[in-house]
């Protein structure tokens, strides 16, 4: 892990302008990684399948209770064991990449944490006096939002803030895994209707 820093701080990657790149890139091989993990080992026709009789039962079950329908009702309480198994197995189901990527992804996330609190990073920060966490600055960015806790203002220029190491990871992680959602088609909700509007 320790090499791991080291590299990374003599390639120059983890200072800016490159470290908000590099970031972008990290983010995009995790979100690779998962969702890929997610096309292998989850069946999307099934779970899709599973979602609309899932969302079927429950629409019956709204309906059957606003009008009063006992057979309707009926039929929805004959229902419930198969469905709450179902959506036993489907949770399950969804959870298996994540507890596959759990291990990598901490290992990447914590190594990087600590990576992008070197001197430099640290010297960016105008606030550094009342900082007591990760304040290290990822990106600098061109106005100043230093009243918000997500920045803080750049040391270099006050009129400019600058972005840590949560923040940027949080923004990158969100636009990536949303771009590959896209690509790969997958819905790990349970509407069924999404899976066509991401298509």
């Amino acid at each position: 892990k320790l090499y791991i820093e080291e590299w990374l701080r003599s390639t120059g990657l983890t200072y800016p302008p490159y470290a908000g790149i590099f970031f972008i890139f990290v983010t995009i091989f995790m979100s690779l990684l998962s969702n890929l993990l997610n096309h292998l080992l989850i069946d999307m026709d099934t779970m899709s399948r599973e979602n609309e009789i899932i969302a079927r039962h429950n629409k019956d079950k709204k309906e059957a209770m606003k009008n009063g329908d006992k057979k309707l009702w009926i039929k929805v309480k004959r229902q419930d064991p198969m469905i709450q198994e179902m959506q036993q197995k489907s949770m399950m189901t969804r959870m298996l990449p994540m507890l596959v990527t759990y291990g990598p992804i901490i290992y990447i996330f914590t190594t990087l944490r600590v990576t992008f609190q070197d001197k430099v990073n640290l010297d960016m920060n105008g606030n550094l006096a009342n900082c007591d966490n990760s304040c290290g600055g990822v990106v600098v960015l061109p106005f100043d939002w230093s009243a918000f806790s997500w920045f803080s203002p750049y040391s270099v220029d006050p009129s400019l803030s600058i972005a840590g190491y949560g923040f940027w990871y949080f923004i990158s992680a969100i636009v990536t895994s949303s771009v590959f959602l896209r690509v790969f088609g997958i819905n790990l909700s349970r509407n069924p209707q999404q899976k066509n509007q991401i298509m």
